[in-house]
């Protein structure tokens, strides 16, 4: 009899554990829960169609094409009328940024004055959600690494007032990503026991074979901001790439990014077009003045020493550039 009990206990917890991972549609899920988000991630990727049929709980959130979902972006639409509803909600959600799209930034106008004919990609419904409705774009950032959470949150609060999807998916984009463990993304997204300051500031002074710290001669600052690891470098005489008779900076945002895919795990090393400086080093440590350079094969190559020796700490799968 006490077999029995136990075998019947033991079922249903298992049940119960099965009942945990089972939420697959967008109003069953828990975009908080691990477990539910796990679930989520493989029914979508088992469908890759749903990236584009307007499925509610995949589309544009864990699905958004060949090159995966852009960190750090989510785009909200809203109905006109419950824009003030929707800003008090964002504050128990984890944005760090929230504003009006910009029409004159070329990537934002595209949702700023949509109507019913409109196309855009990866808005799927709009025409049945807000014919006749006016409604307001808001173009946001959020902590990294809930990007998902976010997406969803919003909307199973906002329903069919409101479209909210994360941008990505071009073929071809590059990102400079290494990819780690579940366990290590979600290590890193909360700053638990990965010392990921402590690892990136080696891998520099390996690399230059300089002690990194700020001096008149240089700058070497890594400092955590809104969940990401900010690096900001300036050394002379070619001290990142090799060349002589210059003054080299840089600028990094280092975070953790889940694509949206069961393994796309990862810990992006995004170096912003405008990241990448040069002056004359015939002068003092300089303050203004730069040259920015849209791209440089030096900074990449530097990026790409750093990543590897981070990447080798982690036991992390680094390749270069994806």
């Amino acid at each position: 009899m006490f077999r029995l009990f136990n075998f019947l206990f033991l079922a249903i917890l298992a049940a119960l554990g099965s009942a945990a991972t089972a939420q697959t549609s967008l109003w069953e899920i828990d975009p908080t829960n691990t477990d539910h988000l796990r679930a989520a991630s493989a029914r979508c990727s088992a469908s890759w169609d749903s990236a584009w049929s307007g499925d509610d709980l995949c589309s544009r959130s864990f699905l958004c094409g060949e090159a995966g979902c852009d960190p750090l972006r989510v785009i909200v639409l809203v109905d006109a009328t419950r824009q003030d509803e929707f800003l008090q909600q964002a504050r128990t959600m984890r944005f760090t940024e929230i504003a009006y799209c910009d029409p004159a930034d070329p990537f934002q106008a595209q949702y700023f004055q949509l109507n019913t004919d409109a196309y855009v990609p990866y808005i799927d419904g709009f025409e049945d959600r807000f014919a006749g409705r006016s409604y307001r774009a808001f173009c946001t950032e959020v902590q990294p690494g809930y990007e998902i959470e976010v997406t969803l949150k919003v909307r199973q609060w906002g329903g069919r007032d409101v479209i909210a999807l994360r941008p990505g998916g071009d073929a071809g984009s590059p990102s400079a990503l290494m990819w780690v463990s579940e366990e290590q993304f979600l290590d890193l997204r909360e700053n638990l026991t990965i010392d990921l300051r402590g690892l990136v500031k080696t891998a520099i002074e390996e690399v230059t074979q300089l002690t990194c710290d700020t001096t008149p001669r240089q700058t070497c600052a890594l400092v955590y901001q809104g969940g990401k690891l900010a690096v900001r470098l300036l050394v002379s005489e070619g001290g990142l790439t090799g060349r002589p008779g210059n003054w080299e900076s840089t600028y990094w945002e280092i975070y953790p990014h889940w694509l949206g895919g069961q393994t796309q795990f990862a810990l992006s090393f995004d170096m912003p077009i405008t990241a990448i400086k040069r002056w004359p080093a015939d002068g003092d440590k300089p303050s203004g003045g730069f040259t920015s350079l849209d791209f440089d094969e030096g900074f990449e190559t530097f990026r790409a020493a750093v990543m590897s020796r981070v990447a080798d700490a982690l036991d992390a799968e680094y390749d270069g550039a994806w």
